[in-house]
């Protein structure tokens, strides 16, 4: 089955398309997130879900072999039937495979994948709060990543304080991958208690990066969102 997908992945290489990718992904680029030494096929996302979708089916040591590839698109891949695997069947099992193959969840896109449906879904039915907080205060950047997302279950369930000391745990975090993921979580807070998240925003404005900051306020009105920017409550 293994060598049957590669042939297709070998077969859908776009290098057009793949110096965009390149360009997308890598723009972000950072020594902490290991981005710089990631490869690409050139093949877009729906195709790459479109694929897995054909391929759900396939074992758990195929599946990891995809997670485990150099090749973005493959991990992708992989992640996405993980993911799949995991709506059907909520095994713990697929939550320690996801936790002990993090190094190679290795982009904001996979981490954004997968996060919520696997980690926030798991957390959030068991109590197991422990795995987030130690991801939050892991050194590697795509786990303290996949500990904000991880949130946002918590955050559609209408339970926002936990997601909210997530937030505050690398609130300072220096990586602008960060910010961006504390900016989004918050205002998906926001968006259901918008007072909540306004009152979590003045008392830490003066420590929070402005891309977190704008990416929280991003629906306020426009005067709203003027006085939010100048620190004016």
């Amino acid at each position: 089955m293994i060598s049957e997908i590669e042939l297709l992945f070998n077969d859908l290489k776009n290098e057009e398309y793949r110096e965009t990718a390149i360009y997308f992904f890598k723009k972000d680029n950072t020594k902490d997130g290991n981005i710089e030494n990631d490869e690409f096929y050139g093949i877009k996302v729906p195709i790459v879900k479109k694929l897995a979708k054909k391929y759900q089916h396939i074992n758990l040591d195929d599946t990891i072999h995809f997670v485990q590839s150099p090749v973005h698109e493959k991990r992708l891949f992989g992640l996405t039937i993980l993911v799949e695997k995991y709506k059907k069947s909520a095994e713990k099992e697929l939550v320690e495979l996801y936790l002990a193959n993090t190094k190679h969840i290795n982009n904001w896109d996979l981490v954004d994948l997968t996060a919520r449906d696997i980690i926030g879904e798991y957390v959030f039915s068991t109590n197991e709060k422990d795995i987030i907080y130690r991801l939050a205060k892991s050194d590697i950047l795509w786990e303290k990543r996949i500990a904000v997302i991880a949130t946002y279950t918590f955050i559609k369930k209408n339970e926002f304080n936990f997601p909210l000391e997530i937030i505050k745990t690398n609130l300072t975090d220096k990586s602008d991958l960060m910010h961006k993921a504390n900016g989004w979580m918050l205002r998906e807070v926001w968006n259901r208690d918008s007072n909540l998240a306004e009152e979590f925003i003045k008392s830490n404005y003066r420590e929070m990066p402005r891309t977190t900051l704008r990416y929280a306020i991003e629906k306020m009105d426009k005067d709203k969102k003027s006085n939010f920017l100048k620190g004016v409550f």
